[in-house]
């Protein structure tokens, strides 16, 4: 099959170094003897079978697969693919392979830069947010400077954020402490009170003390 779409110029080009890619990322030999009992196979139309069929993740050397993100092998499976289309004409140009190429390194030094920087479970801080979804196809620095800057969690009752020192905080709405029975409490006069009438409700006790224990931030250090 391969033989017969080669054809001298820069789109058998093309194809030739999508084969390359498919080489460096699956760890095999353009020309394998034996795949899962399946002999002389070339890589060519087997990834490109892999990739279709959504199994090419059983291709992919293991050393790979272990420490390259989602998002990368993924850019750079796509582009391989692309190259060995059996239409020339809609195989990408080479500058078109450049950029997708630079896009999968970015996603993964990116990954291996700013996510250690992140909470250890900051994918289930996500998924506590108003709208997860959003946040699913940004990088993580984009995912870091976004909780740095605050995000609401759990349907929009506690705001949660990154300190300097990449440290999380929670502050917890005022909202949450609301009193059912306030009309039951009386006022009172508190003993040897500095004021000359009584000034303060048991239920304005209560409050304060609850609002000053609750709005100061609760640190977790990240892991």
């Amino acid at each position: 099959m391969w033989m017969r779409l080669i054809v001298k110029g820069k789109a058998s080009d093309i194809y030739s170094f999508g084969v390359v890619l498919f080489e460096i990322l699956c760890g095999k030999l353009v020309y394998t003897t034996s795949y899962h009992g399946i002999n002389q196979q070339y890589l060519g139309p087997l990834a490109k079978n892999y990739y279709e069929q959504r199994k090419l993740d059983e291709l992919v050397f293991e050393g790979i697969k272990e420490q390259i993100v989602p998002q990368s092998l993924s850019t750079f499976a796509d582009i391989a693919y692309k190259c060995l289309h059996d239409e020339r004409h809609l195989r990408p140009t080479a500058g078109q392979v450049v950029k997708q190429l630079k896009e999968a390194l970015e996603f993964q030094v990116d990954c291996e830069t700013w996510e250690p920087k992140l909470p250890s479970d900051y994918k289930a801080i996500i998924q506590e947010s108003r709208t997860p979804e959003i946040y699913t196809t940004k990088k993580k620095k984009d995912l870091y400077d976004m909780q740095c800057e605050g995000i609401l969690i759990q349907t929009g009752k506690v705001w949660f954020w990154l300190d300097s020192n990449n440290n999380s905080n929670e502050m917890v709405s005022a909202t949450l402490f609301t009193y059912k029975n306030q009309s039951s409490q009386k006022w009172r006069r508190i003993h040897k009170s500095r004021f000359l009438s009584p000034s303060l409700s048991l239920d304005s006790c209560i409050l304060g003390s609850l609002l000053a224990e609750f709005m100061i931030t609760k640190l977790k250090i990240s892991c």
